[in-house]
């Protein structure tokens, strides 16, 4: 029998790995005053693996709504990428 309770924890506790994840992207590769290297390797690899998760159960707000904001990170990390 299907537990609808037990579902709807794993889709909060999935948007809240994910919502993590995101928050590392926007973090963990270099400092918002721009005094560091940017990480842009370990940055791309890092986006790589985060989209399994969505793979996982969540709920269709959160989904729509977690999506978007790996999306923007992402544009905004290509964006601002040295050329060269």
């Amino acid at each position: 029998m299907w537990d609808k309770d037990a579902w709807k924890e794993s889709c909060r506790r999935n948007a809240h790995n994910f919502d993590s994840e995101i928050s590392r992207l926007r973090s963990d590769y270099g400092d918002p005053l721009g005094l560091t290297h940017f990480q842009y390797r370990e940055f791309w690899d890092h986006t790589r693996r985060i989209p399994a998760i969505f793979k996982e159960s969540l709920f269709r707000e959160d989904r729509e709504r977690l999506w978007a904001a790996y999306s923007v990170s992402c544009e905004a990390t290509e964006k601002a990428r040295p050329r060269g």
